[in-house]
């Protein structure tokens, strides 16, 4: 049981069983899922290679290869912003993707400051 609108975010009464606020929010839902899925194998790619970046260019070249990694994992979300289901449930998926945003950019400063401000 959803007590937000799984689009929107608006929440909806309790004793209620459906998913979505009005027709005209799954309708919008049903098309931006449709439209975004095919893009998630980009973020995906973006994750793996940000990843093996953080983890060997941190250990054999040090910290500017980690915030280099940092900072395209965050461009990487901040392009495709998607979340997980759980997230979508908890605040709706255009919620959802305005906070995605907000934690690639957090990601991209913490990159800078890793890199380029070794302490």
């Amino acid at each position: 049981m959803n007590i937000r609108c799984q689009y929107c975010g608006k929440r909806l009464p309790l004793d209620e069983e459906r998913s979505f606020c009005s027709d005209a929010c799954a309708k919008a839902y049903d098309e931006a899922v449709q439209r975004d899925m095919p893009k998630a194998k980009y973020l995906m790619g973006v994750i793996g290679v940000a990843m093996l970046i953080i983890i060997f260019g941190g250990l054999f070249i040090g910290p500017l290869m980690t915030g280099i990694g940092c900072i395209i994992l965050g461009l990487g979300v901040l392009i495709w912003p998607f979340s997980t289901p759980e997230t979508v449930r908890m605040f709706g998926y255009q919620r959802s993707r305005v906070l995605a945003r907000i934690l690639a950019v957090l990601c991209i400063l913490l990159g800078v400051w890793i890199g380029f401000f070794p302490g």
